[in-house]
């Protein structure tokens, strides 16, 4: 479409991608990172509820 950069879905791509994706669960490994870093990883997962549904994972090395 005009004005979107090339390679960019259009907004029905978009909506049909969201509804796939909200039908999908993914896996992310981070690390290893500073503590701070993974302070704010904590904090976006707080925010975004993942901590509370039982979806975040933290181990720590020794």
């Amino acid at each position: 479409m005009y004005g979107e950069a090339p390679g960019q879905a259009d907004s029905g791509e978009k909506n049909e991608e969201n509804t796939d994706a909200a039908k999908k669960l993914q896996r992310i490994s981070i690390g290893p990172v500073s503590r701070g870093d993974a302070d704010a990883v904590y904090a976006v997962c707080v925010s975004r509820g993942l901590v509370a549904a039982g979806l975040y994972k933290s181990e720590w090395s020794v």
